[in-house]
């Protein structure tokens, strides 16, 4: 490709005005590289008398020092030369911008003329005191790339946990594919990179997905895209967001069906209405509020500044039982009262905000308009105003009448045009007027764009510079009374050159255009064909003087959207200005690659569909379907018109001319036009820079005038470069009415957000019929599908209508359910049944009990009636006795048979009382045998016992299925979150030296370890260290040596991973953290930060910063001594032999041997040595305990873990040690503490290989004899084929037993047995716990989803800190107090009370909220709000609890009866008018306890008029003034009144007025005028 620049040589005699310039150029003003640039320079009446020198270069100017050229040529014209045209080229190669010494300077053109033996005269040669007739000119021009980068993500909010699927398309900038290297970054809110993936795109669209962890952070994340076009070798950067937060997709949208505007004096009329996502309107309540939009410029002071809850001015009004449209006027009167004095600031508007609620279900939706108040209901807009005057077009003006908003004309008519010419006699010293009138039809086809001419004779004498004097012309158009005047001005300029076309309207793709070109003198012509800033197309033509010249032009895809033609004269002429013309015309999006959907309207639930494709052949068609309710969420995710058309056009903030997408919309108009009343306009608008040497230019001298290689001249080459009809899924046939039995209907169970995200080919004729692999979803809503397509020959082509599937029954049910209950509550299963069969039908409807669900009263099969379009509910009073995850189920069958629709969703039973459990393990070998006592505490909640018995082929088995759920503990801190993400890395590892990473654990583990990453980063301080809350929380803590250091030992062996997870530096900036801790002259590492863990503490105690130091050097030993760090280690470890002899902690003695091992130091004999003599040897096991107040002496895992890794890998004593970590695996496959769980795991995977073999087959067998059963049970033997399967078996168990376990054959099992109870309080209290209940206080209550009681939201207020009993009290550290949720009740607010230290984190999910403290040494003081969500009554109690992090067995547990939520006859008060009760009455029996919540205040006093209610005004005014009033006992409602309106009359005499001003000429009018005041405000 190349670039097109010429430049134009003038007269070298004189400086000032035309006749001094020496040259004029324009050239593109944007550039790709590796293109050529073409510099063509034409000699005009030059002096050939004189030898000249013009020197033509490309550099970087602006910069300094001034760099020298990057390329250049000399042009010398000898005496007596007659060569009038030369053309060079330059070459703007790969990686110029490389050469660039600094961001400032731009690349540009400059000319520099020398003249020899120049006279000139002495004042033009004083700049700078030269005089040696150099003249110099520069011009920047910009460096594109070619590369676009669009990116489409399957949504644009997500919920933290969900996957992020995007596609990443790159693409040249007339939408081919590239073939390029693709790198992605995922970035958080905060700004930490969590993810980086590089692929090579091979010309096709790269696909990624991103797992977001379910405590993923909330916000706006970034996609950070940076590609390498390996045609171009060119890089571009890319950046794409998507939100993060927790939603609940909207089921309906709301609209306001009005005009934006209303007219002064006139009512206002307005429609409502709610609409489902599949289609049918929403029955419903709707509040209506209207206020007054607050005036929001710079310059106005609002009349209620500085006065609290001043007047507020609104109309409301309240409808219910709407059919789910609402036709409501406002009156003039009714609206004009919301504005006070008028105010020259702003324009008057008011805002309608409409809340609807579907009251079958509780949903509601917001929706708000904002409405201009005019006075005029049309506006004529001038779109086009010629600028230059031609022969053949005459004056051409464009207007539009459109309504006074914007929107499209809502009439036909006629614009009533008069034109106006005037010449000033100057003999009569009169004006002479001659009128010409016309009527111009409007048609809704033309959007009320209308064209008019100017009669020419109304302003040909404008035409001669001799005559025009004197002449004015102007016209003016009017529409229903609304006028326009419009001046006529013809610029004074000669005929010289003029291109038009009889092309009318849009240019297609495929068809061609003949352009007229008319030049007032013989000569070459250059046509240029430009489009996106880039010369597509040169043409030379010969001009005849006076003659038209006919050039087609061929219109490709490579114009869309705009394609701008312009002629330049090369003629020579007796002026030195321009000769030049352009026209421009918008271009039908009718690209190479087009892409259409066929699909059904319709999909039948549980069906698969047919789509068929149309798209260019042997091309991939990407396609995208949602839930509708995803967009009304948020949209913008998808490949659609508007972002195609910006990647053409180089990006969204690209400009190329003056007409932007956000003007034109990407669509254009129909006409063709031409912009700028000048040559030098007209070129610069078809995307070129201009310049001119001579003009006004000072002399200077030359500096860098040293011949260069210049690059040489290149040639050049001129580039000009039916869907298959598919059936509807039609409606399934029903049996006719009065059939024998109704059909079972098929029960819905799957509702996803994301339906496709699937690819296919076309074939050889671009056409493609698709089965999609999944079926239509089981959610009721309307699906919209999309597709585009990147082909390797036809570039980019996209669907320009997304297709919308409804996913629809005449007939369906739909639940709603809490998200859990407790064991023995009551409540009520919600059913709602819709009815859209066309005419009234009565149903069966029928809850299919689950076992251990009872129905309390009623019938399980209810007979509803339920009208034609409308829905009816229907619910149950029930009770479930056993815990679990129970089915719901409804079924809805019509009467007759004719039609029926059954739905299943979980609901989750938790048993009542505190959850426990306890795992008890054994590891067999080949035949070996061990049994296990099954006990259950005296205080376990009934029939909560269960024994479950897990058998794992793969000691890691259960480690591996339960990767993301290890520790039963919340991840609230910098410690918690590596809970998951390290032994994902130990087990990646583990299984990638075995060769037995499945793609499935592959994904797994990379899931987890990338969303560990995500959170970990969040807790980094800007020095590189770590806290366990981070930087930015409540107690600004600083960063923690110890943690830092466990944080960098995951990171460590992270990056170890042949996969990359961790980015280059990061672990190398916190590793240089931790030296900035280390004291090089005692050897050993400090902490500075928070100490939270117990261990650690009471290491410290017994062997100070040795502990400190034996635990921080590790990460800088595992994976390798990095070179930097080599002597700090070398110190270190001499530090720590050192400490050998004099350590009697157990945790620091390990940890030195775990140290010395690594560095290979003799020492570590000495150091284990020591440590066997304090471990516990029982038979086949070995560990080492520490001493719990709560539990007694009990096994460290992490004292034997580091043991087990400081043994010689060849050594089989280990065993025993291995056995005493196994027996402390929990269910989940983890430890109770983080510490425990990563280092045992680091452990475990560092030895497992070594009880695997490929021989292995080993059998089982299990026997439970209880009290009162007796269980046996042979699983399959295990193989290494099912060594990753989990073999689980559940049995219910009252009383104690004794589980004898077996093995015979060859091979290792890991058992497992884990009983499971709810127990009712603790037996040691660590902590003092205190709460109460309070109200909620008006400033925390928010709008509710359903209509709920008054009382339905509560506030639990906790108090707790550490005993003061020295027997049980705890070490100071991180303690965790969370607060049990009742059963239908959800998290609302939480704040610190009574001056206590807020929580330093506050993790909350749908059962639980925990705060997070530093520690309770001190009582602090938490209120924590709850709102109720869903109906449960009776419900059963709950529980604080407060823990200690690092010893969870240091626990206190409070039960909290929520006896102020037991009600006389709750079944009455669940039910309502759900169930037929007889004994219920119509009212509430007194009794029970007071209710904490008070009751509502009584309303308010309020005006009704014309149905709409005006709230009364309260103005809380000034202390200041609120004085003066009450000392003069003035009437509070109108004093208010009176000082706000003279407040309005301060600000409008002097609106920049400070409050403290304001308020003072207040209180001196009011004193000034008491007497007056008395008999107005009394």
């Amino acid at each position: 490709m190349w670039a097109t620049a010429l430049i134009f040589l003038g007269s070298v005699h004189g400086y000032y005005g035309e006749s001094s310039i020496r040259a004029k150029a324009f050239f593109r003003k944007n550039v790709f590289e590796g293109e050529d640039l073409k510099i063509s320079i034409h000699k005009l009446g030059w002096d050939s008398s004189k030898t000249s020198n013009l020197t033509v270069s490309i550099a970087f100017c602006r910069g300094w020092p001034t760099p020298p050229p990057l390329m250049e040529e000399k042009i010398t014209f000898l005496q007596n030369s007659e060569t009038m045209l030369i053309e060079k080229t330059f070459n703007i190669y790969q990686g110029i911008l490389a050469a660039r010494d600094d961001d400032y300077s731009d690349p540009c053109v400059k000319l520099v003329l020398e003249s020899e033996d120049e006279e000139e005269d002495d004042d033009a040669l004083s700049y700078y005191g030269r005089n040696d007739g150099t003249l110099s000119s520069e011009e920047t021009f910009e460096i594109k790339k070619r590369s676009r980068i669009l990116v489409q993500s399957d949504k644009a909010k997500y919920k933290p946990g969900n996957t992020v699927q995007f596609r990443v398309i790159a693409v040249d900038e007339e939408l081919r594919a590239l073939d390029a290297k693709i790198t992605y970054d995922i970035i958080s809110p905060s700004n930490n990179k969590m993810a980086s993936v590089t692929k090579q795109n091979n010309k096709k669209v790269v696909q990624g997905s991103f797992q977001l962890d379910k405590f993923a952070e909330q916000g706006t994340w970034e996609v950070k895209i940076q590609s390498t076009a390996i045609d171009y070798g060119e890089d571009h950067e890319e950046t794409y967001t998507f939100e993060v937060e927790e939603y609940v997709l909207p089921k309906f949208e709301v609209n306001i069906v009005s005009e934006g505007y209303v007219i002064e004096g006139e009512d206002f009329p307005f429609v409502v209405e709610a609409e489902y996502t599949f289609g049918q309107p929403v029955p419903g309540d709707a509040k209506i509020e209207v206020t007054e939009v607050a005036c929001n410029t710079w310059y106005y002071r609002d009349p209620c500044d500085d006065f609290e809850n001043c007047s507020e001015k609104r109309l409301d009004k309240s409808v219910t039982n709407s059919d789910g449209s609402i036709g409501e006027t406002l009156k003039y009167d009714d609206w004009k009262g919301l504005f006070g004095e008028s105010n020259y600031y702003c324009d008057k508007q008011f805002k309608i905000q409409v809340s609807w609620e579907d009251t079958a279900s509780g949903e509601t939706i917001d929706f708000s308009k904002i409405i201009k108040v005019e006075t005029e209901r049309y506006q004529i807009d001038m779109l086009y105003e010629p600028q230059v005057y031609k022969k053949k077009t005459g004056l051409n003006y464009i207007g539009q009448v459109k309504m006074i908003d914007g929107s499209t004309l809502d009439k036909e008519g006629e614009v009533q045009i008069t034109v106006t010419s005037q010449k000033y006699n100057y003999d009569k010293r009169e004006y002479e007027t001659t009128t010409t009138n016309d009527a111009i039809q409007l048609r809704f086809e033309d959007g009320g764009i209308f064209q008019y001419k100017i009669p020419e004779e109304q302003f040909e004498m404008l035409l001669d510079p001799e005559t025009r004097r004197g002449w004015s012309v102007s016209f003016d158009m009017s529409f229903e009374g609304v006028k326009k005047s419009q001046s006529v001005s013809i610029p004074e300029s000669n005929y010289e050159l003029e291109l038009e076309s009889d092309a009318d309207g849009k240019l297609t793709p495929g068809t061609s255009i003949d352009l007229r070109i008319r030049a007032d003198v013989d000569g070459p012509v250059l046509l240029f064909v430009t489009s996106n800033g880039k010369v597509l197309a040169e043409y030379k033509v010969e001009a005849i003087q006076n003659v038209e010249v006919v050039q087609s032009v061929d219109i490709t895809a490579s114009m869309i959207p705009e394609v701008k033609f312009l002629v330049v004269s090369g003629a020579a002429r007796d002026n030195t200005d321009w000769a030049a013309d352009s026209i421009s015309y918008f271009v039908e999006t009718n690209f190479d690659n087009e892409v259409e959907l066929a699909a059904p309207e319709k999909g039948e639930l549980g069906e698969n569909i047919e789509i068929g494709i149309t798209a260019a052949e042997n091309s991939p068609v990407y396609l995208l379907g949602v839930d509708k309710s995803v967009l009304l969420l948020k949209s913008g995710n998808d490949i659609g018109e508007k972002r195609v058309l910006e990647a053409k056009q180089g990006g969204p903030d690209e400009e190329h001319g003056w007409r932007p997408w956000p003007i034109w919309g990407g669509c254009g108009i129909w006409f063709p036009w031409g912009y700028g009343s000048s040559a030098e306009q007209k070129i610069e608008d078809a995307g070129m820079a201009t310049m001119k040497l001579g003009e006004n230019q000072y002399m200077f001298e030359v500096m860098y005038m040293e011949e260069l290689s210049a690059s040489s001249a290149a040639s050049y080459d001129m580039a000009f470069g039916n869907v298959e009809a598919v059936a509807d899924v039609s409606d399934a046939k029903m049996p006719a009415p009065g059939g024998s039995s109704a059909p079972e209907p098929e029960t819905r169970k799957k509702f996803p957000e994301t339906w496709i995200w699937s690819s296919v080919e076309t074939d050889e004729s671009g056409k493609a019929s698709v089965m999609m692999n999944v079926e239509v979803p089981d959610t009721i809503t309307s699906w919209i599908v999309t597709g585009f397509s990147l082909s390797g020959e036809k570039g980019l082509g996209y669907q320009k209508e997304p297709s919308k599937i409804v996913a629809f029954r005449d007939f369906f049910v739909k639940l709603e359910l809490p998200y859990s209950i407790k064991q023995n509550e009551m409540f009520l299963v919600k059913a709602v049944v819709f009815n859209y069969l066309g005419q009234e039908v009565e149903a069966d409807v029928t809850l299919d009990l689950a076992p251990g669900m009872d129905l309390l009263a009623d019938e399980l099969t209810k007979r509803v009636s339920i009208k034609a379009q409308n829905r009816s509910p229907v619910g149950w009073p029930i009770i479930v006795d056993s815990s679990g995850v129970v089915p719901i189920k409804v079924k809805a069958v019509v009467v007759g048979n004719l039609a029926g629709d059954a739905l299943e969703r979980p609901l989750i039973v938790k048993p009542e009382g505190i959850p426990r459990t306890k795992a008890f393990n054994l590891l067999l070998k080949d035949d070996d045998a061990d049994d296990i006592e099954v006990d259950f505490p005296p205080n376990v909640v009934a029939d909560s016992e269960r024994v479950e018995m897990r058998i794992f082929g793969d000691i890691l088995s259960n480690t591996l299925q339960n990767i993301d759920g290890l520790l039963k503990m919340p991840y609230g801190c910098g410690e918690q979150n590596m809970i998951n993400f390290a032994p994902a890395v130990f087990i990646y590892d583990y299984l990638e030296k075995k060769m037995e990473l499945t793609e499935e654990i592959e994904e797994k583990a990379s899931r987890i370890i990338q969303s560990g990453y995500q959170r970990e980063m969040t807790y980094e301080h800007s020095d590189g260290g770590f806290s366990a809350f981070g930087e930015n929380s409540y107690s600004k803590s600083k960063a923690a040596t110890l943690l830092t250091a466990f944080v960098v030992k995951c990171f460590r062996a992270a990056e170890k991973l042949s996969k990359k997870f961790i980015p280059d530096g990061v672990v190398e900036k916190q590793l240089d953290f931790l030296v900035t801790r280390f004291n090089t002259e005692t050897g050993q590492f400090e902490e500075d930060g928070k100490v939270f863990s117990s261990y650690i503490k009471g290491a410290l105690d017994a062997d100070g910063d040795s502990a400190i130091t034996a635990y921080t050097l590790i990460p800088f030993i595992e994976g390798g001594i990095l070179p930097k760090y080599s002597d700090l280690v070398d110190k270190a470890l001499d530090t720590l032999e050192a400490a050998i002899p004099t350590s009697t902690n157990h945790h620091t003695l390990s940890l030195i041997a775990y140290n010395l091992f690594l560095a290979g130091r003799e020492s570590a004999s000495a150091a284990m040595a020591k440590l066997e003599t304090f471990a516990k040897n029982e038979p086949g096991s070995t560990y080492w305990t520490t001493e719990s107040r709560y539990s007694g002496e009990e096994p460290s895992v992490e004292i034997s873990s580091y043991a087990l890794m400081s043994y010689a890998s060849g050594d089989e004593d280990f065993l025993p040690v291995f056995r005493g970590i196994m027996s402390q695996l929990s269910e989940t496959g983890g430890f109770k503490s983080t510490q425990d769980t990563v280092i045992g795991l680091q452990a475990i995977s560092d030895r497992a290989s070594f009880f695997v073999s490929p021989e292995d087959n080993l059998s089982i067998g299990a026997m439970l004899d209880s009290e009162t059963d007796l269980f046996s049970w042979v699983p399959d033997a295990l193989t290494p084929a099912n060594s990753q399967v989990v073999q689980i078996k559940n049995v219910e168990l009252s009383g104690e037993g004794l589980f004898g376990i077996t093995s015979s054959g060859k091979g290792t099992a890991m058992i497992q047995v884990i009983i499971h109870y709810n127990t009712k309080d603790t037996s040691n209290d660590p902590f003092d716990v205190d709460f109460f209940f309070t109200e909620i206080p008006d400033k925390r209550k928010r709008k509710r989803r359903s209509a709920d009681i008054p009382d339905s939201d509560f506030c639990i207020q906790v108090t707790t800190k550490a005993t003061d009993n020295e027997q049980y009290r705890v070490p100071d550290g991180m303690s965790l107090v969370t607060i049990e949720h009742p059963s239908g009740f959800a998290h609302l607010s939480v704040e610190a009370t009574d001056g206590s230290d807020e929580p330093e984190k506050v993790e909350i999910n749908a059962d639980r909220t925990v705060l997070y403290y530093n520690d309770l040494a001190n009582a602090v003081g938490a209120s924590v709000c709850l709102t109720k969500i869903q109906p449960v009554e009776n419900p059963k109690p709950v529980y604080i609890s407060v823990q200690d992090y690092y010893n969870p067995d240091a626990e206190t547990t409070t039960e909290v009866v929520l006896r102020d939520l037991q009600k006389e006859t709750p079944l009455c008060d669940l039910c309502g008018d759900f169930c037929a009760l007889d004994f219920c009455v119509s009212e509430p029996a007194p009794g029970g306890s007071q209710s904490f919540v008070q009751p509502p205040l009584p309303p308010l006093p309020s005006e009704i008029d014309s149905g709409w209610i005006k709230p009364p005004s309260f103005i809380q005014l000034p202390e200041d003034l609120t004085i003066i009033r009450d000392a003069n006992n003035w009437n509070t409602d109108k004093f208010a009144d009176y000082v706000v309106k003279l407040r309005k009359r301060i600000l409008k005499r002097s609106p920049h007025s400070y409050s403290r001003s304001v308020i003072r000429e207040l209180e001196e009018h009011l004193n000034m005028f008491k007497i007056i005041l008395d008999k107005m405000l009394n």
